[in-house]
Parts: structure tokens; sequence; C-alpha cells
């Protein structure tokens, strides 16, 4: 097994989460000021009840020449702080 590494969500003070959890997601939400609209469709619970239902992945592949896709899972603009909200 593969252990899944911390993450700390400045929103959280300071908790390290170490999967996705209701508060996890909570924590997230409040940090980027977005509305939580995972959780006002119920959150964990509702995602555990469509995923016992079966799903079929879609996929769509494709390449951001401009910025090598940064936006989609690592810190852009390069340049900002650690610290900055995903906006």
């Amino acid at each position: 097994m593969i252990d899944t590494p911390k993450a700390t969500v400045p929103a959280s003070t300071g908790k390290e989460f170490d999967s996705i959890t209701d508060e996890f997601c909570d924590a997230a939400y409040a940090w980027n000021k977005d509305p939580n609209d995972f959780k006002a469709k119920g959150g964990m619970k509702q995602m555990s009840s469509a995923l016992s239902s079966g799903m079929t992945l879609v996929m769509s592949i494709w390449d951001d020449h401009d910025v090598n896709m940064l936006w989609l899972d690592s810190k852009y603009p390069t340049d900002a702080a650690d610290d900055t909200p995903m906006v």
C-alpha cells in the first residue's frame, strides 16, 4: 500500500489531511472562497452512494502549450505565494 502524503489547507488552521473527507472539502472551499456546492449536494455520503451505483469514466485528452497545463495540478502562476488560493 502507498500512503497518501499529508496536505495542509491554510484555511484549516494548520490541520493536516491524508484523505479526502467532508472536513478537508470544507477547508478547501473556505480557503478558495468558493461556495461549498459539494456539501450542499450531500458531500462524501452522496458521493459514496453515487459511486456505489456505478459510473463511467470519461476523459478529455488535450494540451495547453501556453502554460504546460500548470493550472491543472500545480502552482500557477508559478511566482504566486504558496498560500495563495486557487482562483
